[in-house]
């Protein structure tokens, strides 16, 4: 499971005000990829385990989901989770004016990938 198809999913539900929908798979989102600053990129399908690192663009588009949602229903609450979940986002994945691609959470580092 990766956090980029969620992320596309709730920005469609958002779009297409499938609120209960919504609601529903951003709970789920949260349970299968939070990470308390940021969301895993990925789940491991045999496994079940998260991977340590996000994919910062992925993150973004969960809460750009979130903010759509929010101001499609004027809901304070979404319009907080939003503004909460870039906050963190800000301590791990955004450094020194930076966005970085990838954060290791586990490491405290960002994961430096090599172009080829």
């Amino acid at each position: 499971m990766l956090s980029e198809s969620s992320g596309l999913w709730l920005e469609y539900l958002a779009q297409t005000h499938q609120n209960k929908a919504f609601r529903e798979f951003y709970k789920n989102t949260k349970k299968y990829f939070d990470q308390g600053r940021q969301f895993s990129y990925r789940i491991d399908g045999k496994t079940k385990k998260k991977s340590d690192v996000n994919a910062t663009l992925d993150d973004l588009r969960i809460i750009r989901a979130l903010q759509i949602y929010a101001q499609n229903n004027n809901s304070k609450k979404y319009r907080h989770e939003a503004a909460e979940r870039f906050a963190m986002l800000q301590t791990t994945s955004i450094q020194k004016a930076r966005v970085l691609n990838f954060y290791d959470v586990r490491t405290k580092k960002e994961l430096v990938t090599k172009v080829l």
